[in-house]
């Protein structure tokens, strides 16, 4: 907490918040993160990056198919050229340039810890030593990439990525096979269109053949309607997966929105009836379930406070700089 403290005084538009319930603090300010909870640390000053990386770029060499990949390490800013120094998901240094309608990716990666629980390629364990790349070219209406490596344990490994967009419209196809974290897919594709009126979602993947009979295959769908008129909105959303643990899971939720309120079936048994506002919220089932959020600011002190019906209540205070 004192380190917190002498961080944070000489910063201003910095918010220090205390999470009574489980003695954590968190520190924000412009170029600053740290959560004591989550062990979560970012810096960002000049063309320095530490901690949490946000290139998509560095995402994209271990999760190809989504791109979401937690990334820990160092970068420096050389204009279009940028030097990385990671440490996770696995030890590895190379660097990315970004020009105007061309990107490139380059990393040795040193490997790291694999999965061994299931019965897998071996291409789908994910940190394999080797190096990896990623190459992408971008024109206002369409887009081309691969992101391939070699790894001496199992030889080269690629996946092809290509999407095509025009008036709201964009389709996306990425098919191949390489070391990942996180899902592991052979085969996706998703569909995206937004307009004045009607937004659009829809995507699906598909998991690599069994090596033998019994073994799982990850699947994924995830699809979204909204509807808007005026000042409502009616959303369809529908979600759908099958691990390569052999989980299956899925939901879906109809929504519809005026000004503060919703009311919302969640797979077509439970009916939720929400409000809420800038300083409070209130969310009521149909089954008994109900929260509610509330918060209060005076001389830069925030005080949030939540209630829930499964006798859960939470807290935070937040001083602002």
């Amino acid at each position: 907490m004192i380190l917190l403290l002498l961080i944070s005084l000489p910063l201003s538009s910095s918010a220090l918040t205390y999470y009574p319930d489980r003695s954590e603090f968190a520190l924000r300010t412009d170029d600053i993160y740290i959560d004591t909870g989550e062990s979560e640390f970012y810096f960002q000053r000049g063309h320095i990056e530490a901690g949490r990386l946000s290139s998509r770029q560095l995402q994209s060499l271990y999760s190809p198919f989504y791109r979401k990949t937690k990334i820990l390490g160092l970068s420096l800013d050389r204009g279009r050229l940028d030097l990385h120094l990671l440490y996770y998901p696995s030890l590895a240094e190379g660097f990315s340039y970004e020009g105007e309608k061309t990107r490139l990716s380059f990393l040795v990666d040193r490997g790291g810890s694999l999965d061994d629980d299931l019965l897998v390629k071996n291409s789908q364990r994910g940190l394999w030593e080797g190096v990896r790349g990623e190459v992408e070219f971008e024109h206002s209406f369409w887009s081309l990439g691969a992101t391939f490596g070699f790894f001496p344990s199992i030889g080269p490994m690629c996946v092809i990525r290509m999407a095509a967009r025009s008036s709201g419209l964009e389709i996306s196809y990425t098919r191949g096979e390489f070391p990942t974290v996180g899902r592991r897919l052979e085969e996706y594709i998703r569909l995206d269109y937004r307009s004045r009126y009607l937004d659009l979602q829809y995507s699906l993947g598909r998991g690599t053949d069994a090596v033998r009979v019994g073994t799982w295959r990850e699947r994924y769908s995830r699809e979204k309607a909204t509807l808007k008129l005026f000042m409502a909105r009616f959303t369809v959303e529908r979600n759908g997966s099958y691990s390569s643990r052999g989980k299956r899971t899925k939901s879906s939720m109809m929504t519809l929105s005026f000004s503060s309120f919703d009311i919302s079936l969640k797979d077509t048994d439970v009916i939720y009836i929400a409000y809420r506002s800038k300083r409070a919220a209130l969310r009521i089932g149909s089954d008994g379930t109900w929260r509610a959020s509330m918060e209060t600011e005076r001389s830069g002190l925030r005080l949030s406070v939540s209630f829930s019906s499964k006798e859960e209540v939470s807290a935070y205070v937040t001083y602002l700089f």
